[in-house]
């Protein structure tokens, strides 16, 4: 029903080796919209490689700044350990003094 009340959709494309009589592939979409032709298998392949690529470098680096965050949480909580350490035998020190 849809397809019947729509007017059909009327362009003049010209290929620029075309001539008159020459069959012209033209490529549309679900509602008949021109676009652009896919693409090549090579081009395919060169954008999911690259895609790959750049996925595996994000993963990589979001490895390095979590292995990072750890050990600087690690760092922080060694640091507050030792203060505390140091703390109870200064404390120490001054009461054997007295």
């Amino acid at each position: 029903m849809a397809d019947e009340r729509r007017l059909p959709r009327v362009d003049q494309i010209v290929a620029p080796s075309a001539r008159k009589g020459d069959v012209v592939t033209i490529w549309v979409d679900g509602a008949g919209e021109r676009v652009d032709p896919p693409r090549s298998p090579s081009s395919a392949a060169a954008i999911g490689i690259m895609t790959a690529i750049a996925s595996y470098g994000l993963l990589g680096l979001a490895v390095v700044v979590g292995l990072r965050l750890t050990s600087l949480c690690v760092l922080l909580r060694h640091g507050r350990s030792w203060s505390r350490e140091w703390a109870e035998l200064d404390s120490a020190h001054v009461k054997r003094r007295d």
